[in-house]
């Protein structure tokens, strides 16, 4: 579990290229994002296979969980005046904040207010089934 929660922080992080030349055969300008919705030929590896569904889950498909939440992240951003929330990267980050604000060992540093800070109350970090989906995937 620990290297796969080091790919994730890695992935949402923004090491986009370091991602997509170990996760895939042949990376589209080596950026993640551009070469998963592309649907490229993965590299056989367990943690690919670990990193994959937990993309999946928060919505780098079509058919992702996270589809649901699509509306209130669009209404962040236009409230704020940006283009951030709705980002694939910054999904797959709230969403791993929330996993590790609902982990047993506690650590405010690390993260906090995935659960009562006015982004939770806009609805930007997941919640209900799509939290429990996050958590069961990345905590595997």
């Amino acid at each position: 579990m620990d290297l796969f929660v080091q790919a994730v922080v890695s992935a949402v992080a923004g090491t986009n290229g370091q991602i997509a030349g170990r996760m895939f055969v042949d990376p589209a300008h080596g950026y993640f994002v551009q070469t998963w919705s592309g649907n490229a030929s993965q590299t056989a590896h367990p943690l690919n296979a670990l990193l994959c569904c937990f993309f999946r889950i928060v919505d780098f498909y079509p058919d992702g969980a996270c589809r649901s939440c699509l509306k209130t992240l669009i209404g962040a951003d236009r409230g704020l005046k940006m283009y951030y929330y709705v980002t694939p990267q910054e999904m797959a980050a709230k969403a791993f904040e929330a996993c590790i604000q609902d982990h047993f060992l506690k650590n405010a540093i690390l993260v906090q207010g995935t659960k009562r800070s006015v982004e939770a109350r806009l609805g930007i970090y997941p919640h209900g089934n799509l939290r429990t989906q996050v958590n069961q995937q990345l905590m595997k």
